[in-house]
């Protein structure tokens, strides 16, 4: 028989988690839109002529017959390689540490323990980000290049429940910090 390990679940840490991804969300939607607006990856479309043409111009001509054009989809301009590497950078360079002290000070704050919270930023602070580095950059290429602003923040989510795995797991001796 298979013997289960006796210690019990931690349903306030899971609920400081719950609380800190809720309160994250509206920021990682507002920084999303922000990154979407100052580093488009395509060319802006150009609005069509403002200028009405004058119906004194058309003429129809009743000997031709009238065919319907073929339409098509006019073809996506492609991807700004260099503005994807800044969006990049700008989100991984200035976000994600900001995020995570954001997160390592809620999560002391939230526990009661404020005063662990230089404590914590100085010992997870790094091994977070270097683990981030290693994760998130190719999930956020993918995610800029292929998926819609509106689902981003959603799709982060889902990806984030594994992540929160990690981080849970990495700071959880940082709340054992007297």
């Amino acid at each position: 028989m298979w013997e289960f390990p006796t210690t019990s679940y931690n349903y306030a840490r899971t609920l400081r988690f719950l609380i800190f991804g809720m309160y994250i969300a509206p920021l990682a939607t507002r920084w999303n839109a922000y990154l979407e607006r100052h580093f488009p990856l395509r060319p802006l479309v150009q609005p069509a002529p403002t200028e009405p043409i004058p119906l004194e111009s058309v003429t129809i001509d009743s000997d031709t017959p009238v065919f319907a054009p073929e339409v098509t989809a006019p073809a996506l301009p492609p991807i700004d390689k260099l503005v994807l590497a800044r969006r990049l950078a700008w989100d991984q360079l200035f976000m994600a540490p900001i995020s995570f002290i954001v997160f390592l000070a809620s999560m002391a704050v939230m526990e009661g323990k404020p005063f662990t919270t230089w404590y914590r930023i100085e010992n997870y602070l790094i091994p977070i980000l270097l683990t981030n580095y290693k994760v998130w950059p190719i999930i956020q290429v993918a995610q800029f290049l292929w998926i819609p602003l509106k689902y981003r923040v959603a799709l982060s989510g889902v990806l984030n429940v594994i992540w929160n795995i990690y981080l849970s797991w990495q700071t959880m001796n940082a709340s054992k910090v007297a």
